[in-house]
């Protein structure tokens, strides 16, 4: 068992307090009772969690996956509060007690023991897109990893059978969840649907959708099912949305959230909008609180970190002083009458909070380095101050890794380019994830959400 991400019963009892009693034998029930299956057929136990594979299919069936001895060891992990095998996340967040965004939240309302079948399953079976979005990539658009990166697509191996594997599967279900590229694109999605209505219509299904794609059949699936749908939409003034959201358009896009969230309202199930606040669009937040209050539809902000060039962390001081300055003027204004007019006033104070937060954090002012080696020793002087008794081995460690990296870059020709992007990760995020992670699992994150890379 590790201790380095390990809480003692002690430690880990304010979090506990939190929980319903019947949940407290595990840390979390993402994998007694979930199964996530993933780009390039990883399995893992939820969506947060991609380095720690269950298993890969089709090398291992579903059923093969769910019964593996790779599900039964982080099970084991999880009892003993030993957040080790992928969940460093959830590890930090317990600890710093932020409970409020924690993933394993996610996974509490579902049933706890040793189950059969899953009761949740998560898809993200592959990349299909029609858009190009700015603050995207080639791992969740198919059109991005064409057309901007230039990269091979990434295999598909969901075939035919999974339909057929799946059949045991649906009738235990009660949530499943669809994600990547855009959902209503995906043909093997709308096939599953389709099995979903006929053997278990009462799964509920959530979709994120870029709203662009409602067709007749799409329209039939959606009758047969219980749906809750949430629409990317990022901008709400039509030449802001076709820059941010390529290939968009935003009349079509609109008046498709208008029918999903009548069809939603009928459902009685979840209708809500995911913004990205950016660079490009922060001056529209409180009109896009009042356009959403108008048609009674919540909203959800994301934290843009990358690229930089999108993320309020790019900002020099007098540009994040006139984001905040702006954000707070016009903060009175917005009404808190309706409990969905206090959400989503709430959802506006936390970006204005962590705008805030990033003014004051030294960790995100941005650095200039003259060379590699400057920006080592200012890593080392940061992972110094953090550590303080392992600091040099845990400097060295991450140094490593580091090499690894760029080493891996070189032999495709973008070392430069991984440099770039290396000095664009504020040091905390660089520590959390190159501490926790071996080589190859900081190599795929960093492939998929830094440097794309075939």
């Amino acid at each position: 068992m590790s201790t380095q991400f390990y809480f003692s019963k002690k430690e880990f009892r304010p979090y506990q307090k939190t929980r319903q009693r019947k949940n407290r034998k595990t840390a979390c029930l993402a994998p007694s009772a979930s199964m996530f299956l993933g780009l390039r057929g990883k399995v893992y136990s939820c969506c947060f969690n991609k380095t720690f594979p269950l298993g890969t299919y089709p090398a291992q069936s579903l059923q093969e996956i769910w019964q593996g001895s790779s599900r039964k060891k982080l099970i084991s992990a999880l009892a003993q509060r030993d957040f080790s095998q992928g969940c460093q996340a959830c590890f930090e967040l317990i600890e710093s007690q932020n409970y409020a965004g924690l993933p394993a939240k996610n996974y509490e309302d579902l049933q706890a023991g040793h189950l059969e079948f899953p009761v949740r399953m998560e898809f993200e079976l592959e990349n299909t897109c029609n858009l190009e979005c700015v603050m995207c990539r080639g791992e969740f658009s198919s059109a991005i990893r064409k057309n901007r990166e230039g990269l091979p697509p990434i295999p598909k191996p969901y075939g035919a059978q999974l339909i057929e594997e799946l059949k045991p599967f649906i009738p235990h279900l009660k949530k499943a969840h669809f994600l990547g590229g855009e959902p209503f694109l995906i043909n093997s999605y709308l096939e599953i649907w389709e099995l979903m209505g006929e053997m278990n219509p009462k799964i509920e299904i959530s979709v994120q959708t870029n709203g662009s794609i409602l067709t007749d059949r799409i329209r039939k699936i959606l009758q047969k099912g219980r749906f809750s749908i949430g629409v990317s939409l990022d901008s709400i003034d039509p030449k802001t949305f076709a820059f941010v959201r390529k290939n968009g358009i935003f009349e079509k896009v609109w008046k498709n959230v208008l029918e999903l969230r009548d069809y939603c309202q009928q459902r009685g199930s979840d209708f809500h909008i995911s913004y990205c606040p950016m660079t490009h669009n922060w001056r529209e937040l409180p009109e896009v609180i009042t356009k959403l209050n108008a048609i009674n539809c919540r909203v959800y902000f994301n934290v843009v970190y990358y690229p930089k060039d999108c993320a309020f962390t790019s900002y020099r001081e007098p540009e994040l002083r006139n984001l905040i300055q702006y954000l707070s003027e016009h903060e009175h204004a917005l009404p808190s009458t309706t409990e969905l007019e206090k959400k989503n006033k709430e959802a506006y104070q936390g970006v204005l909070q962590l705008a805030i937060h990033w003014l004051e954090s030294e960790n995100y002012v941005t650095e200039q380095y003259e060379n590699w080696e400057a920006y080592l020793s200012s890593l080392k002087i940061f992972i110094v101050n953090a550590e303080q008794i392992h600091a040099e081995t845990a400097f060295l460690d991450i140094r490593d890794k580091l090499e690894f990296l760029l080493n891996a870059a070189d032999q495709q020709g973008k070392k430069d380019e991984a440099i770039k992007k290396i000095l664009e990760v504020p040091f905390q995020d660089l520590y959390n994830h190159a501490r926790t992670l071996d080589k190859d699992q900081l190599l795929e994150v960093f492939r998929g959400f830094a440097l794309p890379m075939a």
